[in-house]
């Protein structure tokens, strides 16, 4: 169920280890496409550690193994109104937020990595 947190500041909803996160209310059919989105993003986890990997881990950690990659992700935020990832429980280190955009609902066109921090 989504709710309105005040911790966040917005309206969350957990769906298969994923925080999804609305800036302003979302509309009775934010639920169901958040379960799709989550299932997209697990079913194409591997490729979203790579592009990471490509982008930005690997310059800045040195680390190229995916399946280490997807484990030090921790607990990934997404805002469907921004089309974003964020991951502030990252493994990594404790000083940056690692965010990327999606193109697509299947996150297959992933864009704009960025450090903040």
């Amino acid at each position: 169920m989504i709710t309105f947190n005040e911790t966040y500041d917005a309206y969350i909803l957990e769906q298969d280890g994923i925080l999804f996160r609305w800036e302003e209310q979302p509309d009775a059919a934010a639920e169901a496409a958040a379960a799709d989105t989550a299932a997209a993003y697990h079913k194409n986890i591997r490729e979203i550690a790579e592009f990471l990997i490509d982008d930005l881990i690997r310059g800045i950690w040195g680390i190229s193994d995916p399946e280490q990659v997807i484990a030090m992700l921790g607990r990934p935020q997404i805002a469907p109104a921004l089309r974003q990832v964020v991951y502030c429980e990252h493994l990594f280190d404790k000083l940056h937020v690692i965010s990327f955009e999606y193109l697509d609902d299947e996150f297959l066109q992933l864009h704009a990595v960025d450090l903040d921090g």
